[in-house]
């Protein structure tokens, strides 16, 4: 088995252990390793389910063919923000059975775009057709004028004193502008004072889903975002907390508990997620 093909660098929906895939059916892909001279994939099986090893979602079978990217997931429905697990093995062009990989893993967002319940923040776009799905929601903007070149947007909440989080996920949205986020650093999420590295360019209308859970405690929290300020700039968020006895913590953008405050670029990388700052305000109802 030492020369048996290896499947390694497994990806989902071209990205490693991705949180917020949004299509129902992910496509997986892998790299190849060992093997010896010439070996070439003659086989593949893939197997997903709900914890590492296990195969109550999708168990493939043995599927011939070179394939290795974009292998469309073809098993049982799956659930909306939930984690799964796979792993693949091959065999190579002589019929030899490789061992499986270590596994990987990948967790789904929202599939229907109505049950995403944030409500856009800032100026209302126009004629912005990607934003159409989500029409349901309500439009709101600062509540005052700002000539600054950042927006930030704050959401506060307490987390009870004994309470375990099982899981903590803020869902974003960009503004549909080509570099809404980087504001010329990496680093534009905010939890308790933390930064955690982050893109530095997301796409553009780019959904996005941050696991803030290493760095929530008990009692007070805050989460910031800032992004470029643009006239017909807008953000949308969903905070979802869920704990250990089942209960949840959801705050969509347009819930009071979120605010908002104009900065200028220079300077601003000290002070910008400040929950103790006195110029966070309340959002408007855009109508």
């Amino acid at each position: 088995m030492s020369n048996a093909l290896r499947p390694i660098d497994l990806h989902t929906e071209y990205r490693s252990d991705p949180l917020g895939i949004d299509v129902p059916t992910p496509r997986f892909g892998w790299g190849l390793a060992d093997g010896g001279r010439n070996a070439v994939q003659g086989a593949w099986q893939v197997q997903v389910g709900t914890a590492p090893g296990a195969a109550d979602a999708w168990d493939s079978g043995r599927v011939a063919g070179d394939a290795q990217i974009a292998i469309a997931y073809a098993g049982k429905a799956l659930a909306e923000r939930t984690r799964y697990h796979w792993q693949v093995r091959v065999w190579d062009g002589a019929g030899v059975e490789g061992a499986w990989s270590a596994p990987a893993w990948f967790e789904t967002a929202f599939f229907d775009t109505a049950r995403f319940a944030g409500a856009w923040l800032s100026a209302k776009p126009q004629g912005d057709d990607e934003r159409v799905a989500l029409a349901a929601a309500r439009w709101v903007r600062p509540s005052a004028a700002h000539g600054c070149e950042l927006s930030c947007y704050g959401v506060r909440f307490d987390i009870p004193a004994g309470a375990q989080v099982s899981s903590a996920l803020l869902h974003t949205l960009a503004d549909g502008h080509d570099k809404p986020w980087g504001c010329g650093v990496n680093k534009y999420l905010s939890i308790n004072g933390t930064r955690p590295d982050s893109c530095d360019h997301l796409p553009r209308s780019c959904v996005m889903a941050w696991d803030v859970s290493p760095w929530l405690k008990s009692g007070a929290n805050h989460i910031a975002m800032k992004t470029f300020q643009y006239a017909d700039g807008a953000f949308v968020g969903l905070l979802v907390v869920q704990f250990a006895d089942g209960s949840a913590l959801r705050i969509p953008t347009g819930d009071a508990a979120w605010r908002w405050r104009g900065l200028a670029k220079d300077g601003h990388n000290a002070i910008w997620d400040d929950a103790a700052a006195t110029d966070w305000a309340a959002t408007a109802d855009a109508g």
